[in-house]
């Protein structure tokens, strides 16, 4: 036992000797949670490696995960966990595709053989929003609560990063370029071009609507 533990400690410490993080921001210098450092590169350097196919659930209306990291050439499953319909659509450019009404127990699938960001919605239910991040390579890591984002130091010997955040798509931004080899502990601060979106009160009719969806109506 005491052989496993030093052995899973030394694994840890060679993982953080050989990471490095970055600080990530909004606009008005908040720290930004669940932005995504992933690359994008031409057509011509893509790997062509086996693919996988991932699962986007809906799940009491929401789409689970609302935010999914795949591959370029990846397919993702989506089946419907709920008792009610759906109608899942994506108008993006890296893919554009519509699943008309199916049913609980139904799965299909979709291939992403484009990269980019894929914004995924329901037709009927309008609350449903998820997120796809097609990356030219299984790269990527996601801030956490405080903005800090890891990266391991090799990542600084290849091109091709940009960072991303779901409030970017919805405020018509693209994804930033960044460039790894800049980047060091005394220069980890980055912001990028989003504010965080303004909540809205919801009318009587939302209200009643939500009441609805908790206890199991339409």
């Amino acid at each position: 036992m005491r052989r496993l533990l030093l052995g899973w400690l030394g694994i840890v410490s060679s993982f953080s000797v050989h990471a490095e993080t970055m600080q990530v921001l909004d606009e008005d210098g908040n720290p930004l949670k669940e932005a995504v450092l992933f690359q994008l590169s031409s057509h011509a350097e893509l790997s062509s490696g086996a693919t996988r196919t991932h699962v986007m659930d809906q799940i009491n209306r929401q789409f689970a995960p609302q935010l999914l990291f795949i591959q370029v050439g990846d397919s993702v499953n989506f089946p419907n966990s709920d008792n009610v319909r759906h109608h899942v659509y994506s108008f993006s450019a890296a893919n554009t595709f519509e699943l008309r009404l199916y049913e609980a127990g139904d799965s299909p699938d979709v291939p992403f053989p484009e990269q980019g960001i894929v914004v995924v919605g329901c037709n009927i239910h309008d609350q449903m929003r998820g997120h796809i991040v097609v990356g030219a390579s299984e790269l990527n890591s996601i801030s956490d609560e405080a903005g800090t984002l890891s990266y391991q130091v090799e990542w600084k010997d290849t091109g091709g990063w940009y960072l991303w955040h779901p409030w970017m798509s919805e405020q018509g931004k693209q994804p930033m370029k960044v460039d790894l080899s800049s980047w060091s502990e005394t220069n980890n601060e980055i912001r990028l071009p989003v504010t965080a979106p303004v909540e809205r009160e919801e009318s009587e009719l939302e209200k009643r609507f939500q009441r609805r969806v908790i206890l199991g109506g339409d």
